[in-house]
């Protein structure tokens, strides 16, 4: 009976993780089209959509139905045991009565019910079964993850921990690779330098030091990043702020204290203005009260409140409006002041005053050096920038015919093709390293 019931739990917690998975997809699902319901909308994919969820149950339904046979295979192995105890006692206590074994019938009435008793016990408990291998499946998924062993562990606590940080970056014959990537690798040197990968080959250090002799979570609290797309908590700008003095020495400080450093930073970040009547504004969820220039600037803000040697910026202003654009760009001018920064970008007018332009192409470093020198090779650079101009000297022409004209769709559209086709032929080309003495 055991090993029955055993095998039958052991089948039902596969099948119940088949359908768990499916369920995780469909909520997944309803997550995004709740998350952009807009764009299901503006694009008529609410039925699509809905068929594609309806999908997913179907088939965590049909996976229900063959946990039938095995639950049905539990009951009934269950119930034939439990009956069978009660003939065998009858039937055993009737013999031995009958060979004067026993007495008198008392006892074989005080067996029996003892048996009926510990069968009622288990038909109590037997629906507690569902629960055990719904458990055991999703325990399953937990445990591959909690037994995994990652290459590079956060929690390791060894390490080196200079006391000073001058932030000079060296790349070494570096090398590293994964398949189906088909960019040129300029946010990959950004994941390299976090540790959140391992190179291939080749070395990184920072002042002389390889990183992977440095403590992983003192070289990740010396190096900040802002992307291009921030994320942000469910919470107060205060509270964002903040997360950048984790794991420093301000973590513990106190609120006064706290406040002091993240109105500084909010100052430098031109953040200060619109949030200084209301520091304990909520953001909402992925911040969806603010702008893109609010969440960028607060991002800012987040990454110099420690004052970290290092600063990267991934295409911090790729995604902006001109208006935030400028206003997020002058934050980060103010914020690369007396620190080593690393600015990966496709606007060249962003990178123009950097100490040192390198341009990558298909994974390699083609050209560097200042802008004038760059331009004076005459190479991919040069030509990135001549492309940049010629696309917005096309894109005031458009604008401007379409004022005269009136026929301002027509010549919209042709600009934009215009930018479309420049912005795919430097696309993954170029990205800087800017480095900016105290």
């Amino acid at each position: 009976m055991v090993v029955g019931i055993g095998f039958s739990i052991g089948v039902d917690a596969q099948i119940e993780f088949k359908i768990m998975k499916l369920y995780s997809a469909a909520n997944s699902l309803a997550e995004d089209v709740i998350g952009s319901v807009r764009n299901v909308h503006a694009f008529w994919m609410r039925a699509r959509l809905v068929q594609k969820h309806d999908n997913y149950l179907t088939q965590a339904r049909k996976l229900g139905d063959k946990k039938s046979p095995v639950w049905g295979l539990i009951y009934s192995t269950e119930f034939f045991m439990i009956f069978s105890g009660y003939a065998l006692c009858f039937w055993r206590g009737m013999h031995m009565y009958a060979d004067g074994e026993i007495k008198g019938p008392g006892t074989v009435i005080t067996v029996l019910f003892s048996i009926v008793i510990a069968a009622s016990s288990l038909t109590q408990i037997s629906p507690y079964f569902t629960a055990f291998a719904k458990a055991a499946s999703a325990a399953n998924g937990l445990f591959v993850t909690i037994d995994r062993q990652p290459l590079i562990n956060a929690l390791d606590k060894s390490g080196d921990r200079p006391e000073k940080v001058d932030g000079t970056i060296e790349l070494f014959d570096l090398s590293f690779s994964y398949p189906t990537r088909p960019d040129v690798g300029k946010s990959t040197i950004v994941g390299l330098l976090e540790r959140w990968y391992t190179p291939t080959s080749g070395s990184i250090r920072i002042d002389g030091r390889p990183i992977e002799t440095l403590n992983i979570n003192w070289l990740r609290t010396h190096i900040r990043m802002v992307q291009q797309e921030p994320a942000l908590f469910n919470g107060t700008v205060f509270e964002n702020v903040c997360n950048g003095l984790t794991g420093t020495q301000w973590q513990d400080s106190p609120r006064e204290s706290k406040m002091e450093r993240v109105i500084e930073a909010c100052k430098m970040s031109n953040a200060h203005e619109f949030i200084s009547q209301l520091p304990e504004t909520q953001v909402g969820e992925r911040a969806g009260l603010l702008s893109g220039g609010q969440k960028q600037r607060i991002a800012i803000a987040r990454a110099i409140i420690s004052d970290p040697r290092i600063l990267l910026l991934d295409e911090a202003t790729s995604a902006l409006d001109p208006t935030s654009e400028g206003l997020v760009q002058k934050a980060l001018d103010q914020a690369s002041v007396g620190r080593t920064t690393i600015v990966i970008a496709h606007k060249l007018a962003t990178i123009k005053n950097a100490d040192n332009i390198v341009v990558m192409s298909k994974g390699e470093v083609c050209e560097s050096g200042t802008h004038s020198q760059l331009l004076g090779m005459n190479g991919a650079y040069a030509r990135l920038v001549k492309a940049q101009d010629l696309e917005s000297n096309q894109k005031q022409h458009s604008d401007t015919e379409a004022t005269e004209t009136g026929d301002e769709g027509e010549k919209e559209d042709t600009g934009l093709k215009q930018i479309h086709t420049s912005a795919s032929h430097r696309k993954g080309v170029s990205s800087a390293v800017q480095q900016r003495a105290p």
